[in-house]
């Protein structure tokens, strides 16, 4: 059978071509239209690394302790050693875990520090009535534990509040509520046509230099107009009809798993088509998972080789990663088209920390998962001179495989072959 990935090949370079459905029908393979997603995990504390990697490389490789909770999965990811961004400064960097680019570099650049998911969420645009979703386990966010940023650098704020997200995603409002709504977007709009129409007038007065923050002031502009017309559409439009969550439980094992089924159901009713997940840096003492936690999460992760706190974390560690198998299961179990939810999202879970007991950005430790592509390996990615890959070649083929055009993302200069 045809591999997925087609390539042209001449003196040693492979080049891929765009799929094409005659070829795919000729090796068998389905065609589909369907929707594509995007999900992205960020446990900022990193994984502990020794128990993370496994020792073998290729298809052959042992799940180490920490993958070991995604045994039945195994051909449904990929892991990944010796990708990295290049950056340092431990807690203060783990932020570019999603854009390969340190905050106080995002002029450098031309897209600025915009995350791999927010670049996916303009690609969708306004088709569906959320461009992207934002989750943040409960523990607090701080400053530089973001995950997701604009091409602005803005950073996306993080949802923790279940109840919040899921009335914004699926509580209908009354007709009243929604008339009102509306009301507000047509006059916001009325205001920005006006302002436009105004600008035409003072752009010939202005010098060259003032022409050009004009320019810029009315792009933005024009930008929120768009946005104003998108939401125009989806105020009055029904939102999908789903099981409610009732009270949000407070116990950890009860209510982390809400966040990836929150998830599922937004992809699932095509709500939005990108979501990230944040596992803060927190302090939080995850007793519920049994009374020999008994540190703060935080804290674990500079465990300093005690073999107690090493203890611990590997617990919760084992926690998360059962939480990201069920996940996995849940998306493979949902029919979407022709195939199913997993095979239509790509799914991506790692750090910005490489090793959080001694601070270092270095060796980021990724899965990627789904997607419909070939799995059931790991891959070590240093050259021959241990010089690791630019993680950012993995988020260029992760924006192909969504569809979009693309030469380069962050500090990318050429995709990965997934």
């Amino acid at each position: 059978m045809m591999n997925r990935r087609n390539f042209l090949k001449a003196s040693g370079i492979s080049i891929a071509l765009p799929f094409m459905p005659s070829l795919a029908h000729a090796a068998g393979q389905k065609t589909t239209d369907a929707k594509r997603r995007m999900v992205c995990v960020h446990q900022c504390l990193g994984w502990e690394p020794r128990a993370f990697f496994p020792k073998e490389v290729g298809k052959d490789y042992k799940l180490s302790k920490t993958l070991l909770p995604l045994a039945e999965n195994k051909d449904k990811f990929t892991v990944y050693s010796g990708l990295e961004h290049g950056v340092t400064g431990g807690h203060y960097a783990e932020h570019a875990f999603l854009t390969g680019v340190h905050i106080e570099d995002a002029k450098k650049y031309k897209e600025g520090n915009i995350s791999v998911d927010m670049k996916a969420a303009e690609h969708v645009g306004f088709n569906t009535r959320f461009s992207s979703l934002h989750l943040a386990l409960p523990g607090g966010v701080g400053r530089y534990d973001r995950t997701s940023w604009t091409r602005a650098g803005v950073s996306v704020p993080m949802q923790e509040k279940l109840d919040l997200v899921f009335s914004q995603l699926f509580t209908e409002e009354t007709l009243t509520a929604r008339k009102r709504a509306k009301k507000i977007l047509e006059e916001n709009s009325s205001v920005i046509d006006t302002v436009l129409g105004q600008s035409k007038d003072l752009s010939r007065k202005m010098n060259k230099d003032d022409k050009v923050k004009m320019s810029e002031f009315l792009s933005s502009l024009r930008e929120t107009e768009k946005k104003i017309q998108a939401q125009n559409k989806w105020v009055m439009s029904a939102k999908p009809k789903v099981k409610g969550i009732g009270t949000v439980p407070s116990n950890i094992k009860e209510l982390f798993p809400l966040y990836y089924d929150i998830i599922a159901l937004a992809l699932q009713t095509d709500s939005t088509r990108v979501a990230s997940l944040q596992l803060p840096v927190t302090n939080n003492v995850y007793s519920d998972l049994g009374d020999d936690i008994t540190e703060g999460c935080h804290l674990l992760s500079h465990h300093g080789h005690s073999k107690s706190r090493l203890a611990q974390l590997a617990k919760i560690e084992a926690y998360h990663m059962t939480l990201f198998n069920n996940f996995l299961n849940k998306l493979k179990n949902i029919k979407d088209g022709e195939s199913n939810l997993l095979d239509n999202t790509i799914v991506l879970n790692g750090a910005g920390m490489g090793n959080g007991s001694a601070h270092s950005n270095r060796n980021l430790p990724v899965i990627l998962a789904g997607g419909g592509l070939e799995h059931g390996e790991h891959k070590n990615m240093y050259d021959k001179d241990k010089i690791a890959t630019p993680l950012c070649n993995l988020y260029l083929s992760m924006l192909h495989w969504f569809g979009v055009k693309a030469d380069s993302f962050g500090t990318s200069r050429k995709a990965l072959e997934v």
